[in-house]
């Protein structure tokens, strides 16, 4: 990992600044820059991960119980530059981790840019997150984050009712799942509202909480702070 200036980071705050690009088949604009002293990663319509500035999740965190898991096993779908781990870790540090990542230039760059911040154990499995999904037979998890998208948009199977329940199968009971799920663009089909209906059939003890343009979405709201 090249070493950054404070020079740089300095500017930062002011003007993002281009660090690597590495386009790849699922991403043709994907790139790394620094922002606001913090690696970020980005595609042409979407921020993938801002470190601990990636405040959708950030401040679901921050509302969360997690003394109440049953246990320290986390599942994450969809790693960026682990955002997630490295906003957990903040918050819970006892916590072991397995990602699934389907593009390998993700992983590439992330394991240039953000591995090296992460102290907990992690565990990344190259490849499509439905097909080892549905493949899981013999493992569960405490807490699952999903943070699926190919630019700003979430695939279709991954909103089919069918792989949410596949979703719930895979956690701990008592466990929790939390979703980013995005909301809809004036003018678009309302495919994120449809999802959040499919994810409220699923788990009745939901809740959904607005996080800027962000809908992120709970599995249980027991695990939320007041």
């Amino acid at each position: 990992m090249g070493k950054i200036s404070i020079w740089q980071r300095l500017l930062s705050y002011f003007k993002e600044i281009h660090i690597e690009s590495a386009p790849s088949e699922l991403n043709p604009h994907l790139y790394v820059s620094l922002s606001k002293g913090r690696y970020m990663l980005s595609t042409a319509k979407a921020v993938y991960s801002h470190a601990d500035l990636y405040t959708n999740f950030g401040k679901v965190f921050d509302q969360v119980k997690f003394d109440q898991l049953p246990g320290q096993h986390c599942l994450i779908l969809g790693l960026g530059l682990a955002s997630i781990p490295i906003l957990l870790e903040k918050r819970k540090q006892d916590l072991t981790y397995v990602a699934i990542e389907k593009d390998p230039n993700v992983i590439y760059l992330a394991s240039k840019y953000a591995l090296p911040l992460i102290h907990s154990p992690l565990h990344i499995y190259e490849g499509d997150a439905l097909t080892l999904v549905q493949s899981q037979d013999d493992q569960s998890f405490d807490l699952i984050c999903m943070d699926i998208f190919v630019d700003d948009v979430i695939p279709k199977s991954f909103r089919q009712a069918s792989f949410v329940r596949q979703l719930a199968r895979l956690a701990r009971s008592k466990g929790l799942i939390i979703i980013n799920v995005l909301k809809d663009k004036e003018g678009e089909k309302p495919i994120n509202a449809q999802f959040r209906e499919v994810l409220e059939t699923h788990f009745p003890k939901g809740k959904v909480i607005e996080v800027g343009p962000n809908t992120m979405f709970v599995s249980d709201e027991r695990f939320l702070k007041g």
